[in-house]
């Protein structure tokens, strides 16, 4: 697997910063607890010991989540709807409409080039009978290939990110050039292809036997608008993959009265 230097949507973007900040607070992924409770406190903690405040302000500070306990994330403020059906134009990219185990989609329009243009961010979770990473893998290549302006796309690692106990490495595909977009001109919804900047990020843990995919899309005239690749980074650094809870223990029945 290829290393992936930096993450950008475009050459001409300013790099990061961020991210090289941000690589200590994986660490407290792997001493999450099981609960929301857990996980938002050992947060907190780290947050205020290495002083992350002003680049988590750009998430929610609730943790979301989008698998039934199997998958926690922060999610971006700049997103404001959600679409947990898959039907918006923008929850799964048209080269991946069979999107691996699709659980939501969160996006929004931000005005550019004399149109509103979406950016999103569409999430899939595989778990239990449907945990297969590698094969989950292929397939997201195989069909990305497909078109034409990806057809040597592979996956790298991005650096700067640390893997909590347990976690395979965050596999990457970036993949920017023309890809279709539905823009809204004068009210008017239109589908074209243009310049634009999709990344892929997939990441599993075998113990727990649950894995994620992430998406994350926008047009190419939104770059100086949206820090994608910056916000992609600070979202993986939340991901929280569970274990399935255990059963409820069994209630003693009464003894019977004598």
């Amino acid at each position: 697997m290829h290393r992936l230097h930096r993450l950008r949507p475009h050459p001409r973007r300013a790099a990061s910063k961020v991210g090289r900040l941000l690589l200590v607070a994986a660490t407290l992924l792997a001493a999450a607890g099981c609960s929301s409770g857990r996980y938002d406190t050992d947060y907190a903690a780290s947050v205020a010991r290495h002083g992350l405040d002003a680049a988590l302000q750009r998430l929610h500070a609730e943790a979301k989540d989008v698998a039934a306990g199997r998958v926690l994330m922060r999610v971006p403020k700049l997103f404001t709807e959600e679409d947990a059906q898959g039907e918006k134009s923008w929850a799964k990219p048209p080269f991946l409409a069979d999107f691996p185990g699709f659980r939501t989609a969160f996006g929004t329009q931000l005005e550019a080039a004399g149109a509103k243009l979406p950016v999103s961010l569409s999430v899939g979770v595989m778990n239990d009978e449907q945990f297969a990473p590698e094969e989950t893998k292929r397939a997201i290549l195989n069909a990305v290939r497909k078109e034409p302006a990806f057809a040597k796309a592979t996956w790298a690692t991005p650096e700067g990110i640390e893997t909590p106990e347990g976690q395979t490495p965050w596999a990457v595909l970036a993949l920017d050039g023309p890809q279709p977009f539905e823009r809204v001109v004068a009210g008017n919804p239109e589908q074209k292809s243009t310049d634009g900047t999709t990344r892929i990020w997939v990441a599993a843990h075998a113990a727990h036997q649950v894995a994620t995919v992430l998406v994350w899309r926008m047009p190419a005239e939104l770059a100086g608008q949206v820090p994608l690749d910056e916000l992609a980074g600070l979202v993986a650094r939340t991901v929280a993959l569970k274990p399935p809870a255990e059963p409820a223990a069994a209630v003693p029945e009464p003894a019977p009265a004598k």
